[in-house]
C-alpha cells in the first residue's frame, strides 16, 4: 500500500454524506435522568421511575453526533491496531489527543458529525408494540418501557427493591445521519466508508446501553453523497446561486476509481486486525418454557385469569432474550468459580467469586486499567462496573415455535396438605420450542483462564445442566444446546497460539477439528480443553 502519510489532501475538497441508521435490535441511549410515569404494574396503576432515553427539546429521541463519531472512532482504532500507516488516517479523520500521539502532534479531526434525529417517515414499528398496551407504547416518542430486576446469584430470587424500568426504542427505529468533512483525501473517505459499513445490522458495531444484552445493533444505509472533487466543480459552485452544501454535486463513491482503489487496499489491511470469535448456538427445550412477563397478566373483574405469561418479542413471537441467557450463564459460571475457589480459600482476589452473600462482596467499580487484575473471573468475563463484557449475546429467535399451552397450579397448605384457599393460578407457556442465537467473544480482552471458565460454562449448557427462564423448581426451563458453528478471527491473540499451536496458521482442515458440535469432544478439542482447565486451576496444578 502507498505511504499513507504522503496522501494528497486538497484543502478545498469537501464532502457531505446523508444516510440512515436503523436499529435492528432495541436501542437505549440514556439521558442519565429518571422520569416518574404512571404505569400499570400487576394490573394496578402506580407511579414508577423510568430511566429515559435522550430526547431533544420537543421530546423526540435522537442520537448525539458524539455517540456516532465515538463508535466509528472506536471501530477504526480496534481495526487498525498495530498498523501505523492506517493509524495516521484515523488521526486525520477523527483527531488525535496527547494520549495517542507525541507532544506537539495533536490535531483536530476532519470529520464533522451532527446530531441524528429520529426519522418518523423511515421508522417502521411492529404492530405488536402498538397493540400491546402493557408495553406502554408512546407514539410521539416512538418508545416502549421494559422492566428488569436484579437476581441474587445464591438464592436465585429477585433482590428486594431492585426492580427497575427503562425506556427503549424498538428495532426499526431510523435516525437521519448527516456528516461532513473538509480536506479529505481519497484514503480518508475510503476509511470512513469502511467504518460506516461496520454498522451492518449485526452486533459487531453497537451503540447505547445494554449492549451485552443484545441492544444497540444498527444498520447503515447511505442516502446521498455530495462533494467538491475537481476545480471545475469548484468554479461551477462558486458561480452558482447556492451556498453551503446544498449546491454541491452528487457523487457515487462506487464510481470514483481512486476511492474504490483505496477501499480495496484498506480492506485488505483491516481484515487482519479483528479478534472476535462468533459462536452459533441452538437451544432446544425438552418441555415447558417461559420467561415470565408480568405485563401480560390478564385480569378480569379484578382477578387474574392468567397469572404468568411468556415473554414475546416485538413481532409477537416467543422470546428467549439475550439478557436471560447471559444471566443464566453468568450464574452458572459463578457457581463453578465458588466450587473451584470456595470463599476463604488462598489465592489472588481475581480468583474469588464475588457477590457470594451481599453486594459488599462484589468487585469494586473499575476506574483505572491497573485495577483490572482485581476483577474476579466472572466480572472479567461477563462484565462489571466500569468494565464492558468481552461477551456479547444476541436475542435468540424461535424455530420451531413450539406449542402454546396453559397449566393450572395451586399452592399447597403446609399444615393440612390440601390446596390453599384462593391460591389457584394459571401459567401460559410454550412447549418444546427451539431457539437460535449468537455469542461473540473478543479474544483480545480475555486470558486463557477466562476462556477455560467459558468452556466449562458452555459445556454445562450443552449437557443440559443449565435451566433457562421461569419455574425451574416446577419443571420448566429444562434444555440442552449445541454449537452449530464457530467463526474464528483471521488473526488470533498470542495466548491462543500458545494454547493451540495448530491454530497459529489456521486452515479449514485445522479449524474443523475445533468446530465440532459433538459431545464428547474430539481428541484435539479435549487436548485444548485440558490445557484451558490447567490454566484455570493454577494453584492446584502445582500441588
Amino acid at each position: 500500500m502507498a505511504d499513507i502519510q504522503k496522501v494528497q489532501r486538497i484543502p478545498w475538497r469537501r464532502y457531505r454524506i446523508e444516510g440512515l441508521l436503523t436499529a435492528s435490535a432495541p436501542l437505549h441511549i440514556g439521558s442519565g435522568e429518571e422520569e416518574e410515569r404512571l404505569l400499570k404494574v400487576d394490573g394496578v396503576s402506580q407511579p414508577v421511575k423510568v430511566m429515559t432515553v435522550l430526547a431533544d427539546a420537543n421530546g423526540v429521541p435522537y442520537i448525539p453526533g458524539s455517540t456516532i463519531k465515538g463508535r466509528l472512532h472506536q471501530w477504526a482504532l480496534e481495526s487498525v491496531a498495530g498498523n501505523t500507516k492506517l493509524m495516521h488516517l484515523v488521526h486525520e479523520l477523527f483527531g488525535a489527543g496527547p494520549d495517542s500521539v507525541s507532544p506537539g502532534e495533536e490535531r483536530g479531526g476532519r470529520l464533522i458529525l451532527y446530531d441524528a434525529p429520529l426519522d418518523s417517515a423511515a421508522t417502521k414499528i411492529p404492530d405488536h408494540l402498538r397493540l400491546h398496551s402493557a408495553l406502554h407504547w408512546h407514539k410521539d416518542r416512538c418508545t416502549f418501557i421494559m422492566a428488569s430486576t436484579v437476581l441474587n446469584r445464591v438464592t436465585r430470587t429477585a433482590e428486594k427493591h431492585q426492580l427497575y424500568h427503562f425506556e427503549a426504542l424498538p428495532a426499526g427505529a431510523a435516525f437521519k445521519i448527516v456528516m461532513a468533512g473538509d480536506g479529505l483525501a481519497d484514503e480518508d473517505m475510503a476509511l470512513l466508508l469502511e467504518a460506516l459499513n461496520g454498522f451492518d445490522g449485526s452486533h459487531g458495531s453497537c451503540i447505547g446501553g445494554f449492549i451485552a444484552h443484545g441492544f444497540g445493533a444498527m444498520k447503515w444505509t447511505v442516502s446521498k453523497v455530495q462533494g467538491l472533487r475537481t476545480k471545475k466543480q469548484v468554479k461551477v459552485w462558486l458561480e452558482g446561486k447556492h451556498c453551503g452544501y446544498s449546491g454541491l454535486d452528487k457523487i457515487d463513491c462506487r464510481g470514483v476509481k481512486d476511492i474504490e482503489r483505496a477501499r480495496g487496499e484498506i480492506r485488505k489491511e483491516l481484515s487482519s486486525y479483528t479478534h472476535v470469535m462468533t459462536i452459533d448456538l441452538q437451544v432446544a427445550f425438552d418441555g415447558p418454557f417461559m420467561i415470565n412477563d408480568p405485563s401480560r397478566v390478564q385480569i378480569v373483574d379484578g382477578e387474574a385469569t392468567v397469572s404468568h405469561a411468556y415473554l414475546k418479542d416485538a413481532t409477537g413471537q416467543p422470546a428467549l432474550s439475550a439478557k436471560s441467557v447471559r444471566g443464566a450463564l453468568r450464574a452458572q459460571a459463578e457457581r463453578i468459580v465458588r466450587t473451584l475457589y470456595p470463599p476463604g480459600s488462598a489465592g489472588s482476589s481475581s480468583l474469588r467469586a464475588c457477590y457470594v452473600n451481599s453486594r459488599n462482596d462484589s468487585c469494586q467499580p473499575l476506574h483505572k486499567m491497573e485495577a483490572l487484575a482485581d476483577l474476579c473471573l466472572t466480572c472479567r468475563l461477563f462484565g462489571g462496573n466500569g468494565w464492558r463484557s468481552p461477551l456479547t449475546f444476541t436475542d435468540f429467535t424461535p424455530s420451531p415455535l413450539g406449542t402454546e399451552c396453559e397449566q393450572e397450579f395451586v399452592a399447597i397448605d403446609r399444615f393440612t396438605g390440601g390446596a390453599s384457599q384462593g391460591k389457584k393460578f394459571k401459567a401460559a407457556y410454550r412447549y418444546q420450542p427451539h431457539f437460535s442465537g449468537k455469542i461473540r467473544l473478543d479474544l483480545k480482552r480475555i486470558e486463557p483462564i477466562h476462556a477455560g471458565l467459558l468452556v466449562l460454562t458452555l459445556k454445562d449448557l450443552l449437557e443440559g445442566d443449565v435451566c433457562l427462564g421461569f419455574g425451574r423448581s416446577k419443571g420448566f426451563g429444562g434444555c440442552c444446546a449445541r454449537i452449530t458453528g464457530v467463526s474464528f478471527p483471521a488473526v488470533l491473540p498470542t495466548w491462543v497460539h500458545e494454547l493451540v499451536p495448530e491454530l497459529a496458521a489456521p486452515t479449514t482442515k485445522v479449524l474443523d477439528k475445533f468446530c465440532s458440535t459433538s459431545v464428547p469432544l474430539k481428541p484435539d478439542q479435549a487436548k485444548a480443553l485440558k490445557e484451558l482447565l490447567r490454566r484455570l486451576l493454577p494453584e492446584r496444578r502445582s500441588a
